[in-house]
């Protein structure tokens, strides 16, 4: 087993072991998101790494403000993942919610 999967079993565990732990802050959960996100992006699965991605952006949005730069971030890696996809529509859609951010 690679790198990556070990991070990913590693990453789902920490989810689990999160998911009962009332403490848990939404920032931490979206951490997790991310970095499972960023995993999937370096193996160019793209699909899944979009779908980790937004998970964070959800809990970004409950716990930062919506022009948090932390979201303009997980907005591009989102935009990327698309526009490797070739699926440009949705990457310029991200790139300009990112735009929107940084531009505040």
């Amino acid at each position: 087993m690679g790198d990556n999967e070990n991070a990913l079993k590693f990453y789902q565990k920490t989810l689990f072991i999160f998911g009962k732990n009332p403490n848990t802050t939404n920032v931490s959960l979206a951490n997790i998101y991310s970095s499972i996100a960023s995993i999937y992006h370096s193996m160019e699965n793209y699909e899944q790494a979009i779908i980790y991605y937004k998970k964070s952006i959800v809990e970004e949005e409950s716990k930062v403000p919506k022009n948090d730069s932390s979201i303009g971030t997980t907005f591009n890696n989102i935009a990327v993942a698309y526009k490797c996809m070739e699926d440009n529509e949705n990457a310029l859609e991200y790139y300009k919610k990112t735009l929107h951010i940084l531009e505040k």
